[in-house]
């Protein structure tokens, strides 16, 4: 019996890798990504030469291209996004045309395929800052006010009343603070980890006292994999992170220090002048629920935050930015 096609836009980031990692050896697979990260990775590419992993450079933005990779195929991971705080907030329209025009001609090319289902890889930073400090559950009210968050929130409105009365169904899923290996040093834990390698000092914006829920970039990968063929998933949403690791941005410098056996000089921009991220776009608290995913999907995460730091740092480079 043929494996069946599953396609991955944005294939070749951090998450992107590690879905493919984990599916090959089941599905054929159809790994789309921009132009420059394909580059960027060709050592990586090659060593799936011969094992049904295609990889194309494609620009999600032209629709018509974009229909040719999409024949036979049954299911769509669609991951392609504009991030970063810099990057997002200093290229609005980008943002919006990547998340949500780029969003939409992936749905429309899915549906006019008969793609069983596309998973749509949304963010935590839809919730925005909420009233409450419990942890954020899918019912959560969406309160992001930044272009980032606004982007996905709309992407996350087509999808639903663009597929209400398609053949095609949808999985969203909501990716909390993921970080692992091949994560650009524009995210904070790959920024710190870079710091503490080349022995630069360290900014945190604030007093460090923000507090997220960190998820290994395996374990979301998992998350999705177990989205694939779940009939409960058909038409839902789920948070996808990991609600037990619980820290504190001054927690993770600590615990950073503690594996690289040395201090890292901490400087605090309490005004938030030094940093990418303005007072008004900070998250203060942002912790997942995730029960609905563990009592539907089984979904479990297995990697704690130690564990997981020290896997960026087994990797042999860092880079500052994208390609």
């Amino acid at each position: 019996m043929p494996k069946q096609k599953i396609l991955i836009t944005g294939g070749v980031g951090m998450i992107g890798k590690a879905l493919t990692r984990i599916l090959y050896r089941n599905y054929y697979l159809i790994v789309l990504d921009k132009k420059s990260q394909i580059k960027r990775n060709k050592t990586y590419i090659k060593s799936f030469k011969n094992n049904g992993v295609d990889f194309y450079s494609i620009d999600i933005l032209q629709k018509k291209k974009l229909n040719k990779y999409f024949k036979n195929i049954k299911y769509v991971i669609h991951l392609a996004a504009m991030l970063g705080v810099s990057e997002t907030e200093k290229k609005k329209y980008n943002c919006w045309r990547v998340n949500f025009t780029g969003t939409k001609n992936v749905v429309e090319v899915s549906v006019l395929n008969n793609v069983k289902r596309i998973i749509f890889s949304s963010s935590s930073e839809v919730y925005g800052e909420q009233k409450s400090k419990k942890k954020i559950k899918e019912t959560n009210p969406l309160l992001g006010s930044n272009i980032y968050a606004l982007s996905k929130i709309e992407a996350e409105k087509f999808i639903i009343n663009f597929l209400k009365d398609k053949k095609t169904k949808y999985t969203i899923a909501r990716l909390f603070n993921t970080y692992g290996e091949g994560q650009v040093a524009q995210f904070f834990i790959p920024k710190l980890c870079y710091a503490a390698k080349y022995n630069k000092d360290f900014i945190i914006n604030g007093n460090g006292r923000q507090i997220r829920s960190y998820a290994y970039c395996g374990d979301i990968a998992k998350g999705i994999k177990k989205i694939l063929k779940n009939k409960k998933a058909e038409n839902n949403i789920y948070n996808i992170g990991n609600s037990k690791e619980i820290f504190s941005l001054r927690d993770v410098t600590s615990l950073v220090s503690k594996i690289k056996k040395k201090n890292i000089k901490l400087l605090f921009s309490k005004n938030f002048k030094a940093g990418d991220r303005k007072k008004n776009r900070e998250i203060f608290n942002r912790i997942c629920d995730i029960s609905k995913a563990r009592k539907d999907l089984k979904y479990t995460p297995k990697v704690n935050l130690t564990q997981g730091l020290k896997k960026v740092f087994k990797q042999e480079k860092i880079f500052l930015n994208w390609p």
